[in-house]
Parts: C-alpha cells; sequence; structure tokens
C-alpha cells in the first residue's frame, strides 16, 4: 500500500477501511506475494487465463470475456504491483494493450502457463535496468518476439530466461549489452533450445557468466568467437549439463581475471576432446568439478594450466570414466586445500603419476579415488598431509578400487582425521598393506574400515589406538583371507575379525581365542586357527603286554646283593577323559535375518576351562529364525565322547523412544520390530536396579505404545521394554532396553 492510499485511508472511518479491504479480497480472491513494476492504470484478469495491461480502467469484456480480478494502481508496495501470488497459475496469456513506460523492472517470474505475451512492442523499456529473472519459470513460454526492446541502459540479465523449458528459439539480435554486468544462469534451464546466435551480444562488461547455459541440454552448437571475457571473474558452470555439446571453440576466451572455473564443463557428457592450452588459470581459486561428468572426455592437457593459487580441486575429473591416463605432473597445488572426490569414479584410469603433487596445505580428501576401479598400484610416498583432517566423511577415500594391490600410504599423517570408516572398503585385491603412519588418537569411527578386502592376508596395526573409537562395527568384515593380525596396547579386535567360528591364538603363548574373547587393550599377534572339516577319531588305548611281568616284593637295602638289578616299572596306562560331565555354556544370539551360529561356547571340566580345536571341537548347523539348536561338543586329544547343548536365537531387541507422564502413570512409546517379534514386555519400578518390578505384555509386533496406570502420583518410575516370540511351545525374550525415567503426575 503506497503512502496516498494510507492517508486517504486515515481520512475516513474504520468502517470504511473495513468495507474498502473486504471489496479487494473478494475481488482478488487469492493472496498477494510478488511485485511486478510498472507504470500501467489498470491490470485485469480475465476468467479465461487472459491478463491484459492496459492504460484505462474499463474492462473489455467484450474481446477477453468475464473479468476475474482487477489490480488498482493504487493497490502498490514499494511503487511496484502487488500482484497475487496464486493469479500466476491462471494467467495462460498476456496482452499489452497500450503503450506503457516501464520504470523499474518488468517481470514474469514462475508464470508456469503462460503461453504467449502480445503487445512486448508496446513496452518502452529505454530507462529499464533491470531485466534480472524477467521470464524466469515460464516454462510453457514457446517464443519471444523481443526486437523492439531496447536493452541500452540495462546492466542486469542474470537469469533473465533461466528454466524457460519450452523456448525452441530466441532472437536476441537487436540486444545492446555494452553495459550488463551480470549474465549468471541467463539461458539456464532452456532445455528445448538447440542453437544461439550470440553475435550480437557485447559481453566487454560482463563480470559474471556463472551458469549462462547452464542445463541447456539440446544445445548442439554454440558459437563463442564473438564473447568477450577479459573482466568476467566468475565462470563456474558456464557450460554445465550442456550434455548435447561435442565440440566447443574457446579460442577467443581470456580468462586472466577468472577466479572461479568451477563446475565449467560439468555434465557435458558428450565432450569428447577439450583445447584448454591458451587459458589463463592464473588467478582462479576454484577448479572444484570442472570436468566432473564428462564421461566421454577420452584425453586431457593441462599442462599449460596454472594452478598457482587454486585451494580447491574437489571432484575436478569425477566419474571422466572414460579417461585412461592423465598428466598431472605440471600442475601445481601448493595451495590447494579440498581434494575431496578428485578422481572419483574415474574407471578406466590404470596409471597415475601424483608424485609432483604438494598436499601440505589439503584438509580434504574424502572419496578422492572411490571407484577407480582399473588402478592397480597407487604411489602416494610423496604426500604429506600434515592438516589432513576428511578422509571418510559420507564416503572413504579408496572405496572400490577394487584392482588396486599396491598402495603406499607410509608418509600420511592422520593425527587430525576423526572419521576413518569405509577408508578402504571394496578394496578386493590389496594383500598387503602399510598404514604403520597412521596416527589414529583422535579417532572417533572406524566402521567397515577395511570392509571387502577379501585377499589382505596379514595386518599391523601396532600403531593403531582406539580407545576413542566409539564405532567400529563391520571394520574386518569379509576379510576372509585375514590369517595374520597385530594390535598394540591401545587396540581391540574384539568381535571384530572376520569368520567367528574360527579360533584366533595369540602367537606369544599358542593361547586360543574365539572371536568374542579376543582381549582388548593387550599388544599381541594373532593368527587364524582354521576350521576342521570333520571331527577326529577319538584315540585308541595305547598297547598292554598281554603277560606282562610281576615286579618281586621290594627288598630292604641291608639284603640288596651287589650287582642286583631293580625291577621294571611297567608304563602308566592314560585313559582320555570323558566329557560327559563337562558344563557347556553357549551365548545367545540375537536375530539379524542371516543364518546364525554360536559366536562364544565355553566348556569346563573338573575346574578347567577346556580349549576349543585343542580338547574339543564344535559342529552347530545354526540357524536363521528365533528358536533353539543343538550344539554338538566332541572331544580331542586328551577328552573323549560327546556331549550336546542348546543355541538360542532370540529376538532383535527394542528401544524405548518416549516416556510421556499421565496422571498416576505414563504412556511408554518404543520402536517398533518388523520380524521375528510377536510382540513386547514391559517393565517398570521405582528401583533402578529394577527390584520389585512389575510387567505388562503388548501383544502384535505392530505395537508401538502402552498406558500404564494406576500408579503412585508423583513417584519416579525406571522403565524399560523387551520383544517376545513364541517358537516350538517356548518363549524366547531379547534382551532389556536400556532404562529410561518418568515421573508420574499426581
Amino acid at each position: 500500500m503506497n503512502k496516498v492510499m494510507f492517508r486517504q485511508f486515515n481520512r475516513g472511518s474504520l468502517f470504511t477501511m473495513l468495507v474498502v479491504a473486504f471489496i479487494v479480497i473478494a475481488a482478488l480472491a487469492l493472496k498477494p506475494t510478488a511485485a511486478y513494476a510498472a507504470d500501467a492504470d489498470t491490470i485485469i484478469l480475465y476468467k479465461n487465463g487472459t491478463l491484459v495491461l492496459q492504460a484505462g480502467t474499463e474492462p473489455q469484456e467484450d474481446l477477453y470475456g468475464e473479468v476475474r480480478a482487477v489490480v488498482s494502481p493504487g493497490i502498490t508496495q514499494n511503487g511496484a504491483i502487488y500482484w497475487p501470488d496464486d493469479a500466476r497459475d491462471l494467467v495462460k496469456r498476456v496482452v499489452i494493450s497500450d503503450s506503457i513506460p516501464f520504470s523499474q523492472s518488468l517481470r514474469f517470474t514462475y508464470w508456469g502457463n503462460l503461453r504467449s505475451i502480445e503487445g512486448l512492442d508496446k513496452v518502452d523499456t529505454s530507462r529499464t535496468t533491470d531485466m534480472s529473472r524477467m521470464f524466469m519459470g515460464c516454462n510453457s513460454l514457446e517464443s519471444l518476439d523481443l526486437s523492439t526492446f531496447d536493452t541500452s541502459n540495462v546492466t542486469n540479465m542474470k537469469e533473465m530466461f533461466e528454466w524457460c523449458f519450452s523456448l525452441e528459439e530466441l532472437d536476441l539480435s537487436s540486444f545492446e549489452t555494452s553495459n550488463v554486468t551480470d549474465m549468471s544462469f541467463m539461458f539456464s534451464g532452456c532445455k528445448r533450445l538447440e542453437s544461439l546466435d550470440l553475435s550480437s551480444l557485447d559481453t566487454s562488461s560482463v563480470t559474471n557468466m556463472s551458469g549462462i547455459f547452464g542445463d541447456c541440454c539440446s544445445l548442439k552448437l554454440l558459437d563463442l568467437s564473438s564473447f568477450k571475457t577479459t573482466n568476467a571473474t566468475n565462470m563456474g558452470g558456464m557450460f554445465s549439463c550442456c550434455c548435447s555439446l561435442t565440440h566447443l571453440d574457446l579460442s577467443s576466451f581470456d580468462t586472466s581475471n577468472a577466479i572461479s572455473l568451477s563446475s565449467l564443463f560439468s555434465n557435458c557428457r558428450k565432450m569428447e576432446s577439450l583445447n584448454l592450452s591458451h587459458l589463463d588459470t592464473s588467478g582462479v581459486v576454484n577448479l572444484s568439478n570442472m570436468f566432473s561428468e564428462c564421461s566421454s572426455l577420452t584425453s586431457l592437457d593441462l599442462s599449460a594450466f596454472n594452478t598457482s593459487n587454486v585451494s580447491d580441486m574437489s571432484y575436478i575429473f569425477r566419474n571422466c570414466s572414460s579417461l585412461s591416463n592423465i598428466n598431472l605432473s605440471k600442475l601445481n597445488t601448493s595451495e590447494v586445500t579440498n581434494m575431496d572426490g578428485m578422481f572419483d569414479g574415474c574407471s578406466s584410469l590404470r596409471l597415475l603419476d601424483l608424485s609432483s603433487f604438494d598436499t601440505s596445505r589439503v584438509t580434504r580428501m574424502n572419496e578422492m579415488f572411490n571407484n577407480c576401479s582399473s588402478l592397480s598400484e597407487l604411489d602416494l610416498s610423496t604426500f604429506k598431509t600434515p592438516h589432513l583432517e576428511y578422509m571418510s566423511e559420507g564416503l572413504g577415500m579408496f572405496v572400490n578400487c577394487s584392482s588396486l594391490k599396491h598402495l603406499d600410504l607410509s608418509t600420511f599423517d592422520t593425527s587430525r582425521v576423526k572419521i576413518f570408516s569405509s577408508l578402504l572398503s571394496g578394496c578386493r585385491s590389496l594383500e598387503t598393506l602399510d598404514v604403520s603412519s597412521f596416527d589414529t588418537a583422535n579417532a572417533l569411527s572406524m566402521s567397515s574400515m577395511f570392509r571387502g578386502c577379501v585377499s589382505l592376508k596379514e595386518l599391523d596395526l601396532s600403531s593403531f589406538n582406539m580407545k576413542n573409537a566409539t564405532e567400529t562395527s563391520s571394520m574386518f568384515s569379509n576379510c576372509m583371507a585375514l590369517e595374520r593380525i597385530t594390535v598394540g596396547s591401545s587396540g581391540k579386535l574384539t568381535g571384530l575379525l572376520p569368520n567367528y567360528m574360527n579360533e584366533w591364538k595369540r602367537e606369544s603363548d599358542g593361547l586360543s581365542f574365539a572371536v568374542d574373547e579376543i582381549p582388548a587393550w593387550t599388544a599381541a599377534t594373532y593368527i587364524k586357527v582354521p576350521n576342521e572339516p570333520t571331527a577326529p577319531t577319538e584315540p585308541s588305548a595305547p598297547s598292554i603286554p598281554s603277560s606282562p611281568t610281576l615286579p618281586a616284593p621290594p627288598q630292604k637295602p641291608t639284603d640288596a646283593k651287589p650287582g642286583a638289578t631293580s625291577p621294571t616299572t611297567p608304563p602308566a596306562i592314560t585313559t582320555p577323559t570323558s566329557l560327559s560331565k563337562a558344563s557347556i555354556t553357549v551365548k545367545d544370539r540375537s536375530y539379524t535375518g542371516k543364518t546364525l551360529k554360536p559366536s562364544s561356547i565355553t566348556v569346563k571340566l573338573g575346574g578347567k576351562t577346556l580349549r576349543k580345536n585343542v580338547d574339543y571341537t564344535v559342529s552347530c548347523k545354526g540357524g536363521k529364525k528365533v528358536g533353539s539348536y543343538k550344539v554338538t561338543i566332541k572331544g580331542k586329544g586328551a577328552y573323549r565322547g560327546s556331549k550336546s547343548a542348546t543355541f538360542k536365537i532370540v529376538p532383535k531387541g527394542t528401544s524405548l523412544s518416549k516416556l510421556k507422564k499421565a496422571r498416576k502413570g505414563f504412556t511408554v512409546t518404543w520402536k517398533k520390530q518388523a520380524r521375528e517379534t510377536d510382540g513386547y514386555q514391559i517393565r517398570y519400578s521405582t528401583s533402578k536396579s529394577m527390584k520389585g518390578a512389575k510387567a505388562k505384555t503388548a501383544k502384535g509386533r505392530a505395537k508401538s505404545s502402552l498406558k500404564i496406570a494406576k500408579l503412585k502420583g508423583g513417584k519416579k518410575y525406571y522403565v524399560q521394554v523387551r520383544t517376545y516370540k513364541k517358537a516350538g511351545g517356548k518363549t524366547y525374550y531379547s534382551s532389556w532396553s536400556k532404562a529410561k525415567t518418568v515421573r508420574t503426575a499426581k
């Protein structure tokens, strides 16, 4: 509302103000939002979708039909017409019926159903300086006649035609652009444009060209010979997603003032080669994603590139999947801090010499070589990384380098790195790896660090400090060839090594441990003890002479005669000890959906704990579902016979989501378990130790909450939940969840 109208409202009564407001709202029945500056007297929207800008106030129903809404010049905001937001979807046709001078900016931004604009020749743009977003988002507009536009004073054409999806041609021959400084994203998203004649455009003053042709995915021909880019500082994304372009002549390009070339050619998927030898990149600081997704690019000569000021090279060659070789020996990386995803997805790259790289300032190397599936060796021994902080944020540095057989990380400084998860996941061909230089004192996560390294046979982690690492799950998952591993006093392997049915023998004393029993924080080397395919046969009894000679009664020393020989004692007969009285403890396991076998078995006899694969062997088929499964222990060595025990798979546990207090009660909510669960059991007590706890059952796995009532008001209760499953006439329970507390209302 302008100041004149506001003063008029002040002169009238409150009743008059309400009446006027009601009439305006009733006429529009739409919410106002966007401003379009014009000096038109009246804007009228007709029910057939025609919007008329005219000098007079009289509707022309004989030409356009019934009126839907009228906006008078009095309803303005900051001197610009305040047009209803919802009207944009109603307008299909714009008619400018009278000559109208536009003093500020004329915009049809996001008029998605607008198909045609008539009368643009009546628009006087001689004073207009800003044409940014003029037709932005007019995705139904198929043609535009701008031949009468006077653009001599325009300085801003940013996003002028962005997302005009349906435009098939655009005549800019009358445009005078010598004063324009911003053309960023000017044609971005004009997906149907196959060609553009830019010969009339004067770009000598333009400083921002970022994204100017971005996502013009049908553009097959682009003549830039007349383009002057001397003053352009931002050229990032200029040709991004021009996925039909096969050739670009950039010989006239002057990049001497360019600061950013980020995403310059990203997603130019049909581009097979680029001549960039003449480009001056001495002032460029950002090359991130410059060639990202150029999947047809087979060669690239960057020998003339001056990258002495570049700080960001992240994803510069990402998914350049046809590049088999690239010479980067002239690349200056002394100022680079970000190398994230630099070669990610370069799946044809077989050799990569990075010996000239200066990585002394680099802080980020996440995903740097991910999916370089043809790379067989990588020497990073020249890498100095005193500032490196990120190697595995999102995905690890070498994920799925499946052909990599040799990797030299001997000089890496990882003292600042906190996340090591998935670092080498999927490096299927690595047989040896030296990570002795790794400093992991600050490590918080090592989950899946070596996952899928199926050829890795030996690993020395004696330098690893794992005391701060809270995430170590699947650290060695599928490392089935691993035979020898060393840890230091700050290392932990308990429950982490692959193939839980194997024993691991401590090299120093020969003691064997199940995976779950390997001592933590103890320096040692462990060697895998292979499983025996079949149980050994029981040892036969020692042979006994058929007629043993009994010794004569011993004689007193005084009766002994010189030269007499003492009688010989026959050898002792050793009989293997039976396992019939052994106690067997088998640790339950929680349902995972996969076949499970016992991970921890303890066998005791006569106060002695027997050793697996030394004193006995184990056989168990295991299972997938909740229930009981037979485990058979067979004697070995000094023990004979066999004994059975039960191995249980119990339901997967759950956890409490929320406790909501109520009057003399509370409502408990938990996370549902979708499989192998029949219901839930909730217990609660005023005692932290759950002394005297009461329990309630919630039947059905879809149940996720239960109301507990008839309790004492104002009391603090400890609450836990567990799942249960009935199978074979028995009820199996998961372990109790971590307790939460709630205080009942009085």
